[in-house]
């Protein structure tokens, strides 16, 4: 089954992200079900936020991955997802503005970069950038 992504409601996360303090997001700690996502909030933590109107509830949703395939047609685990939403982006850049900018790339290009460009990014911050 191929989703096509909530583009409308990945801006408005987007949106929220770029006016987010940095202190009130963190991607370091994250748990699949529960009453608490375990971070200060992920993007897909902050999305009962952002959508009050949804009337989200997780205790309500069977996972915080059920909750970014309702609300923005991402799938756990796909590509897209861990492109927006994975946890293990607290080891490059884990913030707020970096999770913002990464939504805006898919939304405009429909897809995340390719593992060749994912290699030349790597090959130019492991040789050129102090990470």
């Amino acid at each position: 089954m191929v989703l096509m992504m909530n583009i409308t409601n990945l801006q408005r996360l987007s949106a929220f992200l770029k006016e987010l303090d940095e202190d009130r997001f963190y991607v370091g700690e994250w748990q699949n079900k529960g009453e608490l996502c375990g971070t200060v909030c992920c993007s897909i933590g902050w999305t009962p936020t952002i959508f009050p109107e949804l009337g989200i509830n997780i205790r309500n949703n069977d996972s915080w991955c059920d909750l970014s395939k309702d609300v923005y047609d991402i799938v756990y685990n796909t590509p897209d997802w861990n492109w927006c939403f994975d946890y293990k982006w607290k080891f490059s850049d884990g913030t707020a503005a970096s999770a913002s900018r990464r939504i805006d790339y898919i939304i405009e290009h429909g897809s995340p970069p390719s593992e060749e460009s994912w290699q030349r990014v790597n090959y130019y911050l492991k040789h050129y950038i102090d990470v």
